[in-house]
């Protein structure tokens, strides 16, 4: 399902780039907000892999599902992932057509 969504040339390479950059910012933001009771996490390949896969849930989602742009399904993808690394669950904003 993950290939049919991302069918356009360099598609593919683009949304690994940007999941890279997401990833990366998420770790930065845990261990900037990180306090002694509550340390950073760790940049252990589980948990980058814990990431990807939460990324990965909410692309299919989003592209699939939704229907949404590349555009907007990128844009999104941090929030998502920060609400449900802070124990929330992410709910996609849904526009309503006239």
């Amino acid at each position: 399902m993950l290939a049919s969504l991302l069918t356009e040339n360099g598609l593919a390479a683009r949304v690994a780039d940007r999941f890279n950059v997401i990833i990366e910012a998420s770790f930065d933001h845990d261990e900037v907000h990180a306090t002694i009771l509550l340390p950073a996490r760790y940049r252990t390949l589980g948990e980058v892999k814990s990431r990807f896969n939460i990324l990965i849930r909410w692309f299919k989602v989003m592209r699939g599902d939704l229907k949404w742009s590349i555009q907007r399904t990128l844009s999104a993808l941090p929030h998502a992932l920060r609400t449900e690394l802070d124990g929330g669950k992410y709910e996609p904003p849904v526009r309503a057509s006239w």
